[in-house]
């Protein structure tokens, strides 16, 4: 099953997984990956996730990953902020507790860049 915000998730997670099908884009498509994980609960097929959002769901078993690959993503994703918001203790907390996560999920390209 597809989510129609994200229509290549299949094509790059077989790729990546070393899969070869015929049309990696065939199959039902819902507007949103929620939908998708929603009817993948309800038995109606086999959906792509992303890891951080469906902890939960796997937790409680509503949901199980039945393939034990993970693709790495390629894309990033930035903290933008106010220049004088810098000093902000609020900011730096937030800044230091996504750099800890990001470090213990193993994100070590962290980059803090500054015009």
């Amino acid at each position: 099953m597809h989510s129609r915000q994200r229509p290549e998730d299949w094509p790059r997670w077989l790729a990546a997984a070393g899969i070869e099908v015929p049309d990696p884009t065939r199959g039902p498509r819902f507007e949103s990956i929620a939908l998708a994980l929603d009817a993948a609960a309800e038995g109606l097929g086999v959906a792509l996730a992303i890891r951080a959002l469906v902890g939960a769901d796997v937790t409680a078993g509503r949901v199980v990953a039945p393939y034990p690959f993970i693709r790495t993503t390629t894309r990033s994703f930035t903290l933008l902020h106010d220049a004088e918001r810098e000093t902000d203790p609020a900011l730096a907390a937030l800044r230091a507790w996504l750099g800890a996560e990001a470090a213990r999920e193993g994100f070590d390209d962290l980059r803090r860049i500054y015009p």
